[in-house]
C-alpha cells in the first residue's frame, strides 16, 4: 500500500461512493478532495485490490466504476460508522 496512509478508510469510502455510477478523474478528485498525485495513489490501490474498475467511457476518456467488491467495502464502512451513532435516548441518559 506504497503512498496510501492509514487513514485512508473514509478517503477510500468517498471516491467509491463518487464511482458507484462512473465517474472521470476529474470527478473523483473534487468529491474526494484530493489533489492529483494523492487521487493516483489511491486509485491505484483501490484498482489493484479490485474495488474499482477502468472502463472506455462512450466518449474520450476512462471512466471508473466500482465493483461488487467496493460494495461491499461500502456496506461494511455504513455499519461501522452507524456504531457510532446512537438512538436519541441513549444520548440523553447520563454516563
Amino acid at each position: 500500500m506504497t503512498g496510501v496512509q492509514t487513514c485512508a478508510l473514509p478517503i477510500f469510502a468517498f471516491i467509491l461512493k463518487s464511482t458507484s455510477d462512473g465517474a472521470k478523474k476529474t470527478k473523483i478528485l473534487y468529491e474526494a478532495n484530493l489533489s492529483g498525485r494523492q487521487m493516483k495513489n489511491y486509485l491505484s490501490f483501490l484498482i489493484s485490490s479490485g474495488c474499482i474498475e477502468e472502463r472506455a467511457g462512450k466518449k474520450k476518456g476512462i471512466l471508473y466504476y466500482t465493483t461488487a467488491r467496493g460494495k461491499v467495502f461500502l456496506t461494511y464502512w455504513t455499519k461501522i460508522l452507524s456504531l457510532f451513532d446512537s438512538p436519541q435516548e441513549e444520548k440523553d441518559k447520563p454516563v
